[in-house]
């Protein structure tokens, strides 16, 4: 199989973070609790292109071509 293009690209649209906390005081000790997450979209773009041959010693005998693009 060779490939005659493969190419990828991804790229960080937006994020952003949330973070909370909650704590407990019960004489000279404090309890707490923390926690949080992390959200964004990534985008990603892919291509690729190339033919098949058997040992590449015989010509070609199945080209194939395709291209993806999706967000998460």
């Amino acid at each position: 199989m060779t490939f005659s293009e493969n190419s990828v690209e991804s790229r960080l649209d937006w994020f952003g973070t949330l973070r909370g906390r909650l704590g407990y005081v019960a004489g000279p000790v404090l309890f707490y609790a923390t926690g949080g997450l992390a959200y964004g979209e990534v985008t990603t773009k892919s291509q690729v292109a190339g033919s098949t041959s058997l040992l590449q010693i015989i010509n070609p005998f199945n080209t194939f071509g395709g291209s993806f693009e999706g967000a998460a």
